[in-house]
C-alpha cells in the first residue's frame, strides 16, 4: 500500500486527486451500531429481525421497487447495511 500512494504521489496527476482505501475483513462485523430500519419487509429475502422478517410489519415505512408499477414495495433491502470504515488520502 505504502508503494502505491508514494507511486502515485509522485504522479503530476495526483494534485486533482485523491485515494480512497477501503478496509474491513469481515464484511462489517466491527461495527459496533446496527442501522436503522428504513424499509419493513416480509419476503424470504430478509432474515434481519426474523425468518423471512425486517422489522414489525409490511404496512409502516416502505419503498418502491425497481418498477413501481409491478413491485410497489421493494423486498429484501430494509436497512443501510454495515458501514464501510475507509481512509482518503
Amino acid at each position: 500500500m505504502v508503494r502505491l500512494v508514494n507511486f502515485l504521489q509522485s504522479r503530476r496527476e495526483w494534485q486533482s486527486n485523491a485515494l480512497i482505501i477501503m478496509y474491513d475483513d469481515s464484511d462489517g462485523w466491527y461495527d459496533h451500531q446496527m442501522s436503522p430500519i428504513v424499509n419493513q419487509s416480509q419476503s424470504p429475502a430478509d432474515a434481519l429481525t426474523g425468518p423471512g422478517l425486517c422489522g414489525s410489519s409490511s404496512s409502516a415505512t416502505v419503498f418502491p421497487g425497481v418498477d413501481p408499477v409491478a413491485n410497489p414495495h421493494a423486498q429484501g433491502r430494509c436497512w443501510y447495511g454495515p458501514r464501510q470504515p475507509f481512509l482518503v488520502v
